[in-house]
This record gives C-alpha cells, sequence and structure tokens, in this order.
C-alpha cells in the first residue's frame, strides 16, 4: 500500500513539475527572414520574406519595409503581405537610378521582428549613351543614331556617320523596364516616339512611330 502511494506522490510531483515547466514557456517575437531582391528595373523590383517561428503568438502583420537609408522599419516604405510566406513588388523607384535597402518584417503580441537587410541597385539610365539602329524595311533599314538621355529627362540624338550636323533635342521616361524616348521633330508629325524595353539595362529593343506612318522596329546598345 505505502509503494502505491510514493507512486501516486511521484506522479502527482511529476505533472505539478511539467505544469510549471510549460507554464513559465515564454512566447517570443516571430522569426523572420529577407528574401534576395530579384526582378531589378529602372522603377521597380521584387523583394518578400519567410516568417519562419510565429514565436507562439498569432502574427499580427508581416511584410516588407525599404528605403533609402540603412535598416529601414515600418516607419519607412512598405508593403503589407498576407501570408507568412510572400513576395513583394517595390514600385515607385526613383527613375534615375539608386541605392535601396529591404528588410521583411513580422510583428505577433511580443513584439516586431526584422529580417536581414539586403540592398540593391535599380537601373539608371540618366548620362547614359546608347547606340539605336532603326529599321525602316527599306534600303536604309538599321539607320544608325547615338542618343545621351540625359540626368533631367531631356536627351541629344546626334548621328555618327555626320556629328554635330543632324542633332536633335528630345524626352525621355521610364516605367518598370519600358522607356518611351521622344524625339521631337519639327511638328507632332515629324516627331518620333520610340517605345522599348530594356534588358539588364545594356540593350533595348522595341517599337518606333512618327506621325501617321506605320510602326517600326529598333535596337539599341548601351555604350561601356
Amino acid at each position: 500500500m505505502k509503494n502505491y502511494i510514493k507512486i501516486g506522490l511521484l506522479l502527482f510531483f511529476v505533472v505539478i513539475l511539467n505544469s510549471c515547466s510549460e507554464s513559465t514557456t515564454a512566447n517570443t517575437a516571430p522569426v523572420v527572414m529577407t528574401n534576395i531582391t530579384t526582378e531589378i528595373t529602372y522603377t521597380t523590383a521584387t523583394s518578400g520574406g519567410d516568417v519562419t517561428d510565429d514565436g507562439g503568438e498569432i502574427i499580427t502583420s508581416r511584410g516588407i519595409c525599404w528605403s533609402t537609408s540603412q535598416n529601414p522599419t515600418i516607419l519607412d516604405n512598405v508593403i503589407a503581405a498576407s501570408t507568412n510566406v510572400f513576395a513583394s513588388n517595390i514600385i515607385g523607384l526613383g527613375q534615375n537610378g539608386g541605392t535601396y535597402y529591404v528588410r521583411a518584417y513580422a510583428i505577433n503580441a511580443v513584439g516586431t521582428t526584422y529580417g536581414n537587410q539586403e540592398m540593391f541597385n535599380s537601373w539608371k539610365l540618366d548620362d547614359t549613351k546608347w547606340a539605336f539602329l532603326l529599321n525602316y524595311n527599306v534600303s536604309n533599314s538599321n539607320y544608325p543614331g547615338d542618343v545621351d538621355f540625359f540626368a533631367n529627362a531631356t536627351t541629344k540624338w546626334d548621328e555618327p556617320d555626320y556629328p554635330g550636323v543632324y542633332t536633335t533635342l528630345g524626352t525621355w521616361s521610364v516605367e518598370g523596364a519600358v522607356v518611351t524616348y521622344n524625339m521631337t521633330g519639327d511638328s507632332a508629325a515629324t516627331s518620333y516616339i520610340y517605345t522599348g524595353t530594356s534588358v539588364n539595362n545594356t540593350t533595348m529593343s522595341g517599337t518606333f512611330t512618327w506621325g501617321a506612318n506605320p510602326a517600326k522596329t529598333f535596337t539599341a546598345t548601351k555604350y561601356p
């Protein structure tokens, strides 16, 4: 009988100890990792993150924060996510290139945690020079021209065979990887509008129009 009592008391203390151990285990802030930034263009990029541990609490918010300053926080630019594994599309980057910093974040009742910091450089079109080849689908196909893209969103067209003779000014803008270049003519009918998609900010291809003429194609390569 005494042995049964001893065993019962021992089991009782084991249960009490386990209960105390469980009750004193504190929940923690979440753990989150930041993805490598990909799909970088002139004005956009893709980042994201992974909440690998919720800390024993419900995740109330997660996403990425980004800035031109290091160690961005939720007081900077924020893109919220709805799941614990997420990708985030960053838009609205400055069109003249720049250095940006990204961190994933996660929030629960205990606190806010940030992931590792990732840095990336958006593409830079200003103060670059490109060699254009215009394809008119006639005898003068692959007509060459050099285009300077300046930091104030203006351009200068010059023909390499006649430097300084047929110079034409214009303007440019970008959205994502798409470049729009307006080579101003004497009138709207003679203004050339180029719309091209850049690849790694080193090559470009697309179409150009002037007046009511059918669209033609062009390619361009950035000078080193």
